[in-house]
């Protein structure tokens, strides 16, 4: 009920604000694109910035990787040659570590070693921590004595491996600071059954190996990667980096990011104002760190921002123009229709009206002009022939067209143009054109089953158009097109099923017609309105088969009228007794009306 409320409000509407209301959407839906195009924008921007950051860091971590993987399988070679081998097992044994020409064969790989490695290696050598043995070799020339420093027992349980370590946390400061290099390969020397540690093999990495590699690593301008250890110290050797300015909340997040995420594939998380990435390398607890500032991820979105303006006003424009211009545009021609069609309401007015604006209202305008024009056909064509044929059934036919039929019509095709549904306006026109056209047939009281079918169904279109609940159908067997049948003879049964079956049918109104082929034509016109009592049905039919000769007049003390007395008595005047009309019902469960007519009926006409 709320829904047809608001329906007949809007369509009660001037035009003009019909138009103007249904911009707004318009105005919704640019807002709606807009935001979701600079929200969609800043997504896939963010996204990209973000998967770059991630391929960044993974292409560092994989030259690095490769880089120090070489370096220490190139080590575990050094340290299985045979003169190694050989000093590991004297010091098992406690025997003398080395012999003269096995240090020689040391000394020579260790070079060969260096020279090889020359661009990323600073220092080489091997000791033994009784001064037994010392050799140190540099690319650099830096400190040759650190090894004397280092603190052995820390490598207890680690013994005859290659591991990788931070000089900060084996030498002190004073030797550390001086030193080319931040990260070393040692061979902890000991004894397998007591756990003690006799000396150690080193290989120093220079900074530059890896320093080169992350300097060259930039996500954004103001982003920052290094290398980081999960105790949170930078290794990186760069004294003035982003991430030893971030604030300790942020440092602090990372730092238990990195160890609660323990992975050894790439991880990015959140922190308060940056965007981290990490992935840790094959050298223990050390990995590299990207530190993005959320600021540097929407840097490069200026243009999303420039094409984002730019379509916010443009359709802010567009829609300002459309606003004042379209209401305009297509409210003066339905008005200008609309004042001229309030001339032509009361029937035998001579008037046309002469709209024009775009092509639905002329269409509107010209079958408006054709339907006055039929219409004054059709009257002058009823008033000739009535006076021409006044003993004929003809005359008492077209007395039951109800005359605010048409009224009812051209009143329903205003609103529909107020309310801009033009497509129905102009379909309820159609219909009526057909309708008259039909009716009319140039004065033949008989004319083709599927004409009379067109001509009924173009009635019953104009009422389901008129009231949104109504329903019909109609059916044929195939073959009963060209049989010949009485004109206007279904539309009095369908008025008078409307009028008096369907009245109190609020929802659901629904007329069904079937035709039929048996031994005859059976046509069918069915209902699904109030019914009648018994006694109601058979005064019905007993007014119908009366054996009063001829046509009759109009009982206004009968409810259901004349149109099935007549049309029965029309029936059986021009085809025999043998056919007519018969009527069935019951109360509450609608109305049958049958028609038996012949099938192959080509005679003249008798009237």
């Amino acid at each position: 009920m709320s829904k047809k409320i608001g329906k007949k409000i809007f369509c009660n509407l001037p035009i003009r604000m019909v138009l103007m209301i249904s911009l707004f959407p318009f105005v919704i839906l640019l807002l709606l694109c807009s935001v979701t195009f600079y929200s969609s924008g800043i997504r896939q921007y963010t996204k990209l910035v973000k998967n770059n950051a991630e391929a960044v860091v993974e292409q560092c971590r994989n030259s690095l990787n490769q880089d120090l993987t070489s370096i220490e399988e190139n080590a575990e070679g050094l340290s299985s040659q045979r003169a190694f081998y050989q000093m590991r097992k004297n010091i098992d044994e406690g025997k003398k570590p080395i012999e003269p020409v096995e240090y020689l064969q040391m000394t020579t790989a260790f070079n060969s070693f260096l020279q090889h490695y020359s661009t990323d290696i600073d220092a080489v050598g091997f000791y033994l921590i009784d001064n037994s043995i010392y050799y140190m070799q540099s690319n650099t020339g830096s400190e040759k004595d650190v090894l004397r420093y280092l603190d052995y027992t820390s490598f207890a349980g680690y013994e005859n491996q290659w591991m990788w370590v931070s000089v900060a946390d084996v030498l002190p400061e004073k030797i550390t600071k001086n030193l080319p290099y931040e990260l070393a390969l040692i061979y902890p020397l000991g004894e397998a059954n007591s756990h003690e540690i006799k000396g150690c093999l080193w290989i120093a990495v220079r900074n530059q190996t890896y320093l080169n590699s992350i300097e060259n690593s930039k996500v954004t301008t103001g982003s920052d990667i290094v290398l980081f250890r999960e105790d949170g110290t930078v290794i990186s050797g760069m004294e003035d980096n982003l991430v030893e300015k971030m604030k300790e909340l942020d440092r602090k997040y990372i730092l238990q990011q990195v160890e609660t995420k323990n992975t050894k594939e790439i991880e990015s998380f959140d922190v308060v104002d940056f965007y981290v990435v990490y992935t840790p390398l094959v050298i223990g607890d050390t990995g590299i760190l990207a530190v993005i500032p959320k600021d540097e991820l929407y840097v490069g979105f200026s243009g999303y921002k420039h094409v984002f303006l730019f379509i916010l006003i443009a359709g802010l424009v567009l829609f300002i123009i459309l606003y004042f211009l379209i209401p305009e545009y297509f409210s003066r021609p339905v008005t200008q229709l609309l004042e001229q069609m309030k001339g032509i309401r009361e029937p035998g007015e001579d008037r046309k009206v002469d709209a024009r604006g775009y092509r639905e209202i002329s269409q509107i305008s010209d079958g408006v002009n054709d339907m006055m024009e039929r219409i004054t056909q059709l009257t002058e064509s009823i008033q000739r022939e009535m006076k021409a044929k006044q003993a004929t059934q003809l005359q008492y036919l077209f007395a039951q067209i109800n005359p605010h039929f048409l009224y009812n019509t051209l009143d329903c095709i205003k609103t529909l143009c107020s309310c801009n549904e033009n497509d129905l306006a102009e379909e309820m026109l159609d219909q009526l054109v057909i309708f008259y056209r039909i009716g009319v047939s140039k004065g033949k009281s008989f004319i083709p089953l599927r004409e009379e079918l067109k001509h009924i169904r173009a009635y019953l279109s104009i009422l389901q158009i008129r009231f949104d609940d109504f329903r019909f159908e109609i059916h044929m067997e195939e073959g009963l097109e060209q049989c010949v049948t009485l004109r206007m003879m279904l539309q009095p049964i369908v008025e008078n099923a409307i009028i008096h079956g369907l009245e109190e049918k609020i929802e659901g109104a629904q007329v069904l017609i079937e035709v039929d082929i048996a031994e005859d034509m059976i046509i069918t016109v069915s209902d699904n309105g109030k019914g009648m009592s018994l006694k109601e049905l058979d005064e019905l039919n007993g007014r119908i088969h009366s054996e009063i000769t001829g046509l009759v007049e109009e009982d206004k003390s009968h409810g259901t009228g004349i149109a099935l007395p007549n049309i029965n008595k029309r029936i059986q005047l021009l085809f025999g007794e043998k056919y007519g009309l018969n009527v069935y019902s019951s109360e509450g469960c609608g109305t049958d009306v049958e028609l038996i007519l012949p099938t192959n009926h080509h005679a003249e006409e008798r009237v």
